[in-house]
């Protein structure tokens, strides 16, 4: 899980996404999160986008992109925070639906 999303999410900052496509906002998140900076850079990315994955209001996980090049925009940003509720949706209902009490079947 992105550290950088995990401490503003701790300090109840909404995030939707986190996009890195520039010099200088790669050394602001480095500050953030400079694990994933790191790694980023060793593997030859340029730019980098990460979004949380909240189950109800609980964050479960982030889901991160990499580009070998730079120019990775806002429409990249949009659609990786979409993917990301959709996944938080989805998992919150697999956990209700486990929650619920076994039926027995009629027949």
């Amino acid at each position: 899980m992105s550290n950088c999303i995990q401490k503003l999410f701790l300090n109840n900052v909404p995030v939707n996404h986190i996009l890195c496509d520039t010099l200088q906002e790669i050394e602001i998140y480095r500050t953030l999160d400079p694990r994933l900076v790191n790694e980023c850079e060793q593997e030859g990315f340029r730019s980098f986008c990460s979004a949380p994955v909240y189950a109800g209001d609980r964050l479960w996980a982030t889901i991160t992109i990499q580009a070998h090049e730079a120019g990775m925009g806002g429409e990249h940003a949009d659609l990786l925070t979409e993917v990301g509720r959709a996944l938080g949706i989805s998992i919150q209902l697999v956990q209700m639906r486990e929650q619920l009490p076994a039926t027995k079947k009629e027949g």
